[in-house]
């Protein structure tokens, strides 16, 4: 591998992590220029270039080898983000910081990211497992022949478990549920369920007041930019007929369904890692998308980045 041109008891233990964290990154950022390294496992040479915004472009002759470089890299960059983001998605914080992360572990566990990632690799293609082989190995070579980051030191750690496919897996499920879960529809259930119960009591109708008051919304219309696309996927367009949800169809919640519900937003709510996985409506979870005509690119062709994760 070539490369050129680089650059040259809870609270006090996260503040102590993250500390650390920033030293990682700044010690593990640092490239030597020119450099040629052996690396057992890759199938041909690769080339890695740094330059100026020592964001790193791999050159390879194949699929493979371009996984087992990126793998290699992010351990040499990233490797501490890597080991946390997978104790995360794998339920086992609490090894990593003590018995501050076992709620957390607990209610990960539960969700299951991890036996849904090895039913996924299971059934994933042989290229899909041929990247993700690949990508391990060259986590595995990085660690293999280098000392654990800095940010180890503040935790007395002295090694870590090897990388294995499903990690890589149980991380993207993660991050995907994070992007789409919805958590606050718990206290949207708890809100509705609410209201039926003094509804019923007192005589009007609880689902009435939610769904066309208090917390009042609309099916889809036809304002889309894809012109038929409502049409495509099932969906209708709005109609005279059809302008109001059917607040008949509403489940009616028991005294039961509000308990668990209360009992589920409280455990989510008791631990600092899983609020963060919540959306609780004051912020929103994306991604920024803009487009640069070709008019204004070196190729001519138009440029569309997305600022993601």
């Amino acid at each position: 591998m070539k490369i050129k041109n680089s650059h040259s008891q809870f609270k006090e233990l996260v503040m102590k992590v993250l500390f650390m964290g920033v030293l990682g990154l700044f010690f593990n950022t640092q490239s030597l220029a020119g450099d040629n390294i052996q690396l057992s496992g890759l199938m041909n040479p690769v080339e890695v270039l740094y330059p100026e915004t020592s964001v790193p472009t791999v050159k390879a002759s194949s699929i493979a080898d371009m996984a087992f470089m990126n793998g290699y890299l992010h351990a040499k960059d990233r490797l501490f983000q890597m080991d946390y983001t997978r104790r995360l998605a794998n339920g086992t914080v609490s090894e990593l910081i003590g018995s501050a992360g076992l709620s957390t572990d607990i209610q990960l566990r539960t969700l299951g990211f991890a036996r849904s990632a090895l039913r996924s690799y299971i059934a994933a293609s042989s290229e899909s497992k041929v990247i993700l082989r690949s990508y391990t190995n060259g986590v595995n070579a990085w660690l293999a022949t280098n000392n654990l980051p800095v940010e180890y030191s503040g935790l007395e750690i002295t090694t870590v478990e090897r990388w294995s496919a499903i990690d890589s897996v149980a991380i993207a499920k993660l991050i995907a549920f994070q992007l789409s879960n919805d958590l606050q529809e718990i206290d949207w259930t708890i809100a509705l369920g609410t209201f039926q119960q003094v509804g019923a009591a007192a005589g009007f109708d609880g689902t009435a007041l939610f769904i066309e008051d208090l917390y009042r919304s609309a099916p889809p219309d036809d304002r889309v930019t894809v012109p038929g696309f409502l049409e495509s996927i099932g969906g209708s367009i709005l109609n005279d007929d059809n302008k109001k949800m059917a607040i008949e169809n509403f489940t009616q919640y028991s005294e039961v369904d509000i308990d668990l519900a209360k009992k589920i937003s409280n455990n989510w709510s008791s631990s600092p890692d899983l609020r963060k996985l919540k959306n609780d409506g004051n912020k929103d979870v994306g991604s920024n998308i803009w487009a640069i005509s070709g008019e204004h690119t070196q190729s001519g062709f138009p440029l569309i980045p997305m600022i993601h994760i």
